[in-house]
């Protein structure tokens, strides 16, 4: 069970940016100031599958949905700066 735990907190980072990235791909024409809120309702999304397939506790689920949106959106706008776009 911790295993599956992990999956789904630590391991919802990476999901989470793989998916947004799968959205700015399909809609192209989605503004950047849009890209934090998709984050947020992806993170969102995956922590409910969380609770669905582990029986995780929603106030729990709840507190790594806001962390991993943090982490992608964070990464997003430190490659973002580094890259100097």
């Amino acid at each position: 069970m911790d295993d599956y735990r992990a999956f789904f907190s630590a391991g919802g980072v990476p999901v989470v940016i793989a998916l947004a990235e799968l959205v700015k791909h399909v809609v192209p024409n989605l503004d950047k100031r849009w890209v934090p809120l998709v984050v947020l309702v992806l993170s969102a999304a995956w922590q409910g599958l969380g609770i669905w397939v582990i029986g995780t506790d929603p106030r729990e689920a709840v507190t790594y949905a806001v962390v991993a949106a943090l982490a992608a959106i964070g990464l997003f706008s430190g490659v973002r700066a580094t890259a100097g776009k």
